[in-house]
């Protein structure tokens, strides 16, 4: 049976049908709630807006007694100020190509587009659960200079105690759900431990583990600090609205390019896929000056890369001292042994 070339094979409207929408949407991030869309930011990312500022509300503290109403004219009371700030972010311009010699294992194939298809959409998953692990490392660095609001760290291995003091710090309504995102040394104890609960989740039926409610997050990435011989371990609890995340493809996604005169003439097809994405931290604003960003060339530089994302000092946090307690975000840091 003869092979089929890329260019015979390929067919841009039937491999766009076989793509989800939205890669984001099957990632364990999204799946646990931790990442959710915003109709706000969705609307920016439509209009071709490089950047975004969008209105960043302090929840209302009820920690404060209210007025008590009474019949004296006289006796004004003074409304409380609901104090608001705003989010501030960046789109990330991405792409990435493949040439048809390394797509021949899909040409011969019974599916060919279905499985070139399917490659695309594990690509821009894992893409965007690096941006977002490259987030929390720099969440991570910015709150170990600013007074580690969010962050507790144990001289101790991973504990259920120390789990539970981390939940303690947030509000009632984010414990015993959501993710937690791990290294696989600490899921391999836990597992040991007999402490992770299988849990098929209902929305692909798929078997997960969870740690005392939370879904369990396997990552090597960001989830390790060495300081010479010293190894930490670092998790992250993330609750619903933990991010807000966005990806649509760009006009020209899925596009095939022929170059004749590569490999002297023999000429080389490259598929190309490009998106434009968007993974947010809730309460946060990434503050960088446009002329440090890596992510581009020497020429331009209009994304962050992975590397601007974990810089402590791109972050800052818009969220009032008062309310941490409401951020849908903690970090525990406990020693490997």
């Amino acid at each position: 049976m003869a092979i089929l070339t890329l260019r015979e094979a390929f067919k841009k409207d039937l491999v766009e049908s076989f793509l989800p929408a939205d890669p984001v949407r099957e990632s364990p991030f999204w799946l646990s709630g931790a990442v959710r869309s915003d109709n706000r930011i969705s609307r920016l990312i439509a209009s071709g807006s490089q950047s975004f500022e969008v209105p960043y509300l302090n929840p209302i503290s009820a920690k404060l007694e209210p007025n008590y109403s009474n019949t004296i004219v006289t006796d004004i009371a003074v409304p409380n100020v609901i104090n608001a700030g705003k989010m501030k972010g960046l789109m990330a311009y991405l792409n990435e190509s493949w040439l048809e010699s390394h797509l021949e294992t899909y040409l011969i194939g019974f599916e060919p587009l279905r499985e070139i298809a399917k490659q695309i959409a594990g690509y821009w998953q894992e893409q965007t659960e690096e941006r977002l692990v490259a987030t929390l490392v720099g969440l991570r660095n910015y709150d170990q200079g600013n007074g580690k609001k969010f962050t507790t760290e144990k001289a101790a291995v991973f504990s259920v105690q120390d789990f539970i003091q981390v939940e303690g710090t947030m509000a009632s309504k984010y414990r015993g759900k959501g993710a937690l995102v791990i290294n696989p040394a600490v899921a391999t104890q836990l597992r040991l431990a007999k402490l992770l609960i299988p849990f098929q989740d209902p929305a692909n039926l798929t078997v997960v583990e969870t740690y005392n409610g939370r879904r369990v997050i396997e990552s090597t990435n960001g989830t390790m600090t060495k300081t010479g011989a010293t190894v930490k371990y670092v998790s992250y609890f993330l609750n619903e609205g933990a991010f807000a995340g966005e990806s649509v493809p760009d006009r020209e996604d899925l596009e095939l390019e022929r170059t004749a005169a590569t490999g002297n003439g023999g000429g080389h097809t490259t598929l190309w896929t490009r998106r434009n994405m968007l993974i947010h931290p809730t309460g946060f604003s990434f503050v960088a000056e446009s002329n440090t960003l890596t992510g581009g060339t020497k020429n331009e530089a209009l994304s962050a890369s992975w590397s601007d994302l974990t810089k402590a000092a791109n972050w800052k946090l818009e969220v009032d001292d008062q309310i941490v307690d409401k951020l849908p975000l903690r970090i525990l840091v406990n020693n490997a042994a």
